[in-house]
């Protein structure tokens, strides 16, 4: 009953008249996938800056560097 939503409405499907049950599956889905996995993907996995490759860190520092260069022309 947990991922299958089948098993909220039984075999005849979502009615117009009963809806709130296709409403309730929605929200229960929306927590599960906004708030609950990257809550539990947050607390196993280790932080990005210990598994990021070198490669992304000096991309990093080199939009870092050129956005200070073009701020420190604009202000001259």
């Amino acid at each position: 009953m947990v991922l299958n939503p089948a098993n909220f409405f039984g075999a005849g499907g979502v009615s117009i008249e009963n809806c709130t049950g296709a409403v309730a599956t929605a929200v229960f889905y929306g927590l599960i996938l906004g708030f609950i996995f990257p809550t539990l993907y947050q607390i196993l996995l280790p932080l990005p800056i210990e598994w990021m490759p070198e490669e992304f860190l000096e991309i990093r520092r080199a939009r870092i560097e050129f956005i200070l260069k073009a701020i420190e022309k604009l202000s001259k």
